[in-house]
């Protein structure tokens, strides 16, 4: 297989496939306007020097009558090089969206010259043409798959490069200590460019920075992928019901026997700006049944990597001493905050609550009927509002990406380094080495620094017309 170069000229479906009024075909590299301009007829010759809308047809051969077809009736919308998405001449072909027209379009394009696209290939060009940086090109992907008002507007604040910019400035404060410092390599052992007390104030500083943003990953990604909520507790105590209300469709089935849900079932559902991901998990009890303590195993395996657990109690029984130590245990095995769910508060209460004692704040302590629907806007205003008590105080500085975090940790590292060279008092070299492993970590997350593997990991999971 002939490996696929960054300067063919390349062909991809922009608008999903399948029959629609319309559809948008990109054409993007050297030959995409002399393509065009070989099969367009319109109200006036194509333009390569200046962008421009032109209305006309697209027009072939036909090899059995030896006349010309007309193929449809189209916009182009053509773009110079150096002045589109991805800085090479570019074509948009507005089309009908019948299928035939699309292949056929397609296949003209194929026959001059071009080939199609690879995922996210219009992006990576974008970034490799300097149109955008690593950063940017990454919050295209998440600006597409954008399923909440915060979502999208953390994508867009991405895209608008105020994460760059926030990197930008630790680089540039990185790079000016480090240049001291390599200057002092050129001079006499006696010659010091940089105080070192003030050298280490710096680095302290910057590794505080640091951590502030690797802190900002975990609400950066809940807002992105949303918020993983786990439902758990002992059989029939109505989380299925509870799910199914939340998502106000039957979801789930519901019966009055216990232990009806084996498996897993993860659902998305929005709360006014917030995106969450549900799971509805099997009862957690002691059972001899082979399947069910498999579902019981998958349940605290999700239990412990989720953001946020909804625990849920039959209000209508008694508290049992079970009921304290599943509680006891769960706070003792993970980190998540717990809401304590009193399902079927429309029924006479007889779970004492107040036995729990200080194991769940008030707060996360909520009564709802599934049945009636009592008390689930409590329980979506108290999500709203973990959502909004995770939310960093700068905006502009969240980090949203393991490959973010993994790259900043190394940064941090390399700075801590450079303070313990500093405070053993060792050569500018050593402190300098590891300024510049920092910068290149720093390089990595903007993408001045990145190996072809990486940018192919990333872009794969772009759609193919991005």
């Amino acid at each position: 297989m002939i490996p696929h170069s960054l300067h063919d000229t390349i062909i991809a479906l922009a608008t999903p496939s399948g029959r629609s009024a319309l559809a948008i075909i990109r054409l993007s590299g050297d030959r995409a306007i002399a393509i065009m301009r070989e099969v367009f007829s319109g109200n006036r010759p194509l333009n390569e020097h200046k962008a421009g809308r032109y209305l006309g047809y697209l027009e072939v051969a036909d090899r059995s009558s030896e006349q010309t077809a007309r193929i449809d009736q189209v916009i182009l919308h053509v773009f110079p090089a150096g002045n589109s998405y991805t800085g090479e001449e570019m074509v948009e072909i507005n089309c009908h969206g019948s299928t035939y027209v699309i292949s056929q379009i397609f296949r003209i394009a194929l026959d001059k010259g071009a080939r199609m696209a690879e995922a996210g290939e219009f992006t990576k060009r974008a970034y490799i043409n300097g149109k955008m940086d690593l950063l940017q090109a990454e919050a295209v992907a998440d600006l597409i798959q954008a399923e909440s008002k915060t979502s999208l507007q953390q994508a867009l604040s991405q895209l608008d490069g105020d994460l760059s910019r926030n990197f930008q400035a630790i680089k540039e404060r990185l790079k000016h200590q480090c240049a001291l410092l390599e200057l002092e390599l050129d001079f006499s052992d006696d010659e010091q460019f940089v105080d070192r007390r003030h050298l280490m104030e710096e680095m302290c500083v910057l590794e505080k920075d640091i951590e502030s943003l690797i802190s900002t990953f975990d609400y950066g990604r809940e807002v992105r992928d949303g918020a993983h909520i786990v439902i758990a507790g002992r059989p029939n105590v109505g989380k299925s019901s509870l799910l199914n209300c939340l998502l106000a469709q039957d979801r789930a089935i519901v019966t009055s026997q216990p232990g009806t849900t084996r498996d897993s079932i993860e659902e998305a559902m929005r709360v006014e700006d917030w995106l969450f991901k549900i799971t509805d998990t099997a009862g957690i009890r002691d059972s001899a049944n082979e399947i069910e303590q498999m579902g019981v195993v998958r349940t605290k395996a999700l239990v412990e990597k989720a953001d946020l657990v909804l625990w849920v109690v039959d209000a209508s029984q008694k508290i049992e001493d079970e009921d304290i130590e599943r509680l006891r245990e769960l706070k003792l095995s993970t980190s998540q905050e717990i809401i304590f769910i009193l399902n079927k508060s429309d029924l006479e209460t007889k779970f004492a609550a107040h036995k729990l004692g200080h194991q769940i704040e008030p707060e996360n302590l909520i009564q709802v009927s599934c049945k009636t629907g009592a008390g689930l806007e409590d329980l979506r205003d108290r999500l709203k509002r973990y959502m909004e008590s995770r939310a960093p105080e700068k905006e502009a500085g969240i980090i949203t990406r393991v490959r973010h975090r993994n790259l900043l940790q190394q940064v941090a590292q390399h700075l801590n380094r450079a303070v313990e060279s500093i405070h053993d008092q060792l050569s500018a070299e050593f402190v300098a080495f590891d300024l510049r492993r920092a910068l290149d970590s720093i390089g990595e997350i903007v993408g001045e620094v990145t190996s072809e593997e990486i940018l192919q990991e990333i872009f794969s999971q772009f759609c193919i017309g991005k």
